[in-house]
């Protein structure tokens, strides 16, 4: 084919085929006929018919893309470049303050840890040092009350009251000693209810004549801790209590009546603001009622309890034996406050305003 298509003579055409190893050659008539062929079949190639719209549609439909590779840029070059001294002092720079900062940022967290653990560790000192001062301050009222040269038959209902809660109490400390799961916040805040509660009737039964109050003794007597609480909870309640202590004057006769009926008044809506009655029968629907059909403050009381995850019987009993014992207080003290002959000394209105924030402040605990 390739001496066909480049003309070569017949005469090299016989001397090809001998180089090829055909020793007898080709004669001029068989070169001929060869060529009489290869002239019909390029003929017949030649006078093809073409499909130029395939072709057309073929071009139009398909691109070829050939990837081409791009040089690499003097930044990416693997040929890593001169740097000067200015320009390695720098980097030395910039690494020695990310290493400072790094370690700067270390340390605050250090010293963030360290403050959280003094908070703590102070919390729980000033916390071990309430609970050794209620369990003192209890020891001593009820030292006081038995060395007292008072008749037994003065301030009976309240000797009664206080009486049925410190045995109370007693049931709940015997508790923590055999069950670890009572909450030791609950039990020393009881504690501490007790020792009021004695220091209460100590107080009645002091019969010392009253003394007119400084006005600095004054202030402090109608001072609250509880009042930020009471306002969190409800705005009205810490109205009516900073009413109550404004009422608590010792140059008032009726300081004490009207101190106890406000008091008493508080004390009752309160508990029907962290219990209400909906919640209360949703959660128990056979809970006690009274003979009216309304929910009883221990049925409020036992919805706290469980609600904060500390219920338990004795707890529930102490909690119900808390709030009677500080209604009986209010009787006690409505008991003498018209005239003269019924006033109170500082000491006796502090002991009553004591015993009933505290009270005012275990209620809001066991509701939290």
């Amino acid at each position: 084919m390739e001496a066909y298509v480049h003309g070569v003579s017949t005469r090299k055409v016989d001397d090809l085929v001998a180089a090829l190893g055909v020793a007898s050659g080709i004669s001029k008539s068989e070169v001929s006929r060869i060529c009489t062929q290869l002239d019909t079949e390029l003929e017949a190639f030649r006078n093809r018919q073409r499909w130029q719209a395939g072709a057309s549609a073929l071009q139009s439909n398909y691109t070829v893309v050939i990837p081409v590779r791009r040089p690499l840029s003097p930044r990416r070059s693997a040929v890593p470049s001169r740097k000067s001294p200015a320009q390695i002092r720098a980097e030395l720079r910039r690494s020695q303050q990310n290493a400072r900062r790094a370690v700067n940022k270390y340390n605050a967290g250090i010293r963030n840890v360290n403050q959280s653990i003094d908070r703590y560790n102070r919390g729980a000192r000033l916390h071990n040092a309430k609970v050794r001062s209620n369990r003192a301050r209890l020891k001593q009222e009820l030292r006081r009350l038995e060395a007292s040269q008072r008749s037994s038959s003065i301030r009976v209902q309240y000797r009664t009251s206080v009486s049925t809660f410190t045995r109370s109490f007693d049931r709940l400390a015997q508790q923590e000693s055999s069950d670890p799961r009572v909450d030791t916040d609950i039990l020393h805040l009881s504690e501490g209810e007790a020792a009021n509660s004695v220091a209460a009737l100590n107080a009645l039964l002091d019969d010392s004549p009253a003394t007119d109050a400084t006005d600095a003794e004054v202030e402090e007597l109608q001072e609250t801790a509880v009042d930020r609480e009471l306002a969190e909870l409800d705005t009205d309640l810490e109205a009516r209590w900073r009413g109550a202590l404004f009422a608590l004057h010792p140059s008032n006769p009726d300081a004490a009546r009207h101190f106890c009926t406000s008091a008493r008044e508080m004390l009752s809506d309160m508990l029907e603001v962290v219990a209400p009655a909906h919640f209360v029968e949703a959660d128990d629907p056979a809970c006690d009622r009274t003979e009216h059909g309304s929910i009883t403050r221990r049925a409020r009381i036992r919805f706290c309890l469980r609600r904060c995850g500390t219920y338990g019987p004795v707890l529930e009993d102490f909690v119900e034996e808390d709030i009677t014992d500080v209604l009986v207080l209010f009787d006690e003290f409505n008991q003498g406050t018209h005239g003269s002959a019924g006033r109170f000394s500082l000491g006796q209105l502090g002991a009553l305003k004591t015993r009933v924030e505290d009270a005012i402040r275990f209620i809001l605990r066991i509701a939290a």
